[in-house]
């Protein structure tokens, strides 16, 4: 609302920082940057929790016969999944020099909100097939709040699929290559008693 309050529908079209360019209209030069400021210390805050927390989803994986087991050796010293940081450090290489911020943005956007859908979905399918489980917590509105959240999420990712259908199909196909591969995993991994 506040955008539309300060530039018109086509300059928002048209801008590639549309935070950046409405601070800059109300602000002047230094608001617009300031909010660039912000908007750069959100991105790495963000990139900061995944390099921390994705290198101990490799972990619990090979912990659990799904991964390759290397990524489930601690750093004798620090006590930490050695392995499986310095992989996702190599792998965050090679993705910021394989092609442009936008672009893995664009993939990872599809990915996260295809998650954030089956995450609400199996909140309430949880819910009705097992009522009598321990609710710790109860959401606020529930059952209107996932299910808006749900209609939102479903919105935004066919938004995607029609706006920006081949970082969206690409994502949706490399998410889908996963499951044959877990499947296969899983089997070996059972049928060698790991």
């Amino acid at each position: 609302m506040a955008y539309l309050r300060v530039l018109s529908i086509p300059e928002i079209a048209a801008s590639a920082h549309v935070g950046a360019d409405a601070a800059e209209r109300v602000m002047g030069p230094l608001g617009g940057t300031l909010v660039s400021l912000i908007i750069l210390m959100s991105i790495v805050g963000t990139l900061n929790g995944c390099f921390l927390t994705m290198p101990r989803v490799y972990f619990a994986q090979a912990r659990d016969g799904l991964f390759f087991r290397r990524f489930s050796d601690i750093h004798p010293r620090f006590q930490t999944p050695g392995f499986a940081i310095a992989a996702q450090a190599v792998w965050s290489a090679v993705l910021i020099v394989s092609g442009s911020y936008e672009t893995l943005v664009a993939y990872a956007m599809f990915a996260l909100w295809l998650m954030y859908a089956f995450m609400i979905t199996a909140v309430m399918v949880l819910r009705r097939t097992q009522p009598d489980l321990p609710r710790p917590y109860r959401m606020w509105g529930y059952p209107v709040t996932p299910l808006l959240f749900l209609a939102i999420a479903i919105l935004f990712l066919g938004n995607m699929l029609i706006t920006q259908p081949g970082p969206s199909f690409a994502a949706l196909g490399l998410i889908a290559g996963g499951v044959p591969v877990y499947l296969l995993w899983r089997r070996l991994s059972v049928g060698h008693g790991s």
